[in-house]
């Protein structure tokens, strides 16, 4: 800043405020400030797919997602009053499968049935686990009939149902 002092010296002095020049350290810390957030988000992420799909089955809701879901499209077939299917599975004998082949082969019977299911049901469907080896079913705009033809069309689909050493599974 110039200031006058008379018609011929010019003196010169410092600003009044000054502007702080952000350090090389300051940069760092912002750029790993972003990175935390960022990792922060992607692991809340992770927590909220882990709080809302089953472990062995990802493509299946946890029994909490599913009641959740449910309630809003319940209300929702009620209001408009559309049909909507509930369909309840339990695969027979599981404990039989456990004991006889061990547990690994029981985790990938019920993964293969949850991928069955989900890859089966049309995107506005809900599948879960509910249960150890149960199942449940959301058909929305569905009435009786075409849900006795989807769950009919897993019992086939089942029975040629191949996962680990088990061969065929049946509800």
């Amino acid at each position: 800043v110039v200031v006058g002092v008379g018609a011929s010296r010019l003196a010169f002095r410092e600003p009044i405020v000054q502007v702080p020049v952000r350090s090389v350290r300051q940069r760092e810390d912002t750029h790993e400030l972003a990175e935390a957030r960022k990792r922060i988000a992607e692991l809340e992420a992770q927590l909220a797919q882990r709080e809302s799909r089953d472990p062995l089955a990802d493509d299946l809701l946890t029994p909490w997602a599913f009641r959740t879901q449910l309630e809003l499209d319940v209300r929702r077939a009620q209001r408009y009053r559309r049909p909507l299917t509930v369909a309840l599975l339990d695969i027979d004998r599981f404990r039989a499968i456990n004991l006889h082949h061990g547990y690994a082969a029981g985790d990938e019977v019920l993964a293969a049935v949850g991928g069955l299911i989900s890859n089966g049901t049309r995107v506005h469907d809900l599948a879960c686990r509910m249960g150890a080896d149960e199942f449940a079913l959301m058909l929305p705009e569905t009435g009786v009939a075409p849900s006795l033809q989807v769950v009919e069309r897993f019992l086939v689909e089942l029975e040629d149902l191949k996962a680990g050493p088990v061969r065929g599974v049946s509800l």
